[in-house]
């Protein structure tokens, strides 16, 4: 078992921020983030929302899938994101 969760950790390691994370700013100077809190408000409901985009009646369906499925999409969805925005940033559109 310690091992699988040392394979998750290691795979998906950049998935989540520590708790101490300052969004990579890098000054360890916090600053007021509303979608930081609350994501840690609402906890797995959150991500779970965000998965199903938002849709109530795909939830019972999401909660049943695996781990590695799970942290896969959220893998997916990281990336997706991130490739959008850098494309925002390099056309000078804000989303």
């Amino acid at each position: 078992m310690l091992q699988s969760i040392e394979a998750l950790d290691g795979k998906y390691r950049g998935l989540f921020k520590s708790a101490g994370s300052n969004q990579g700013t890098g000054t360890g100077d916090f600053t007021h983030d509303p979608r930081r809190d609350f994501i840690e408000f609402w906890g797995w409901y959150a991500v779970v929302d965000d998965v199903t985009g938002g849709d109530p009646f795909k939830e019972d369906e999401v909660w049943s899938w695996g781990v590695v499925r799970f942290l896969n999409r959220l893998s997916y969805m990281k990336d997706k994101n991130e490739v959008i925005a850098e494309e925002l940033k390099k056309s000078g559109t804000r989303g």
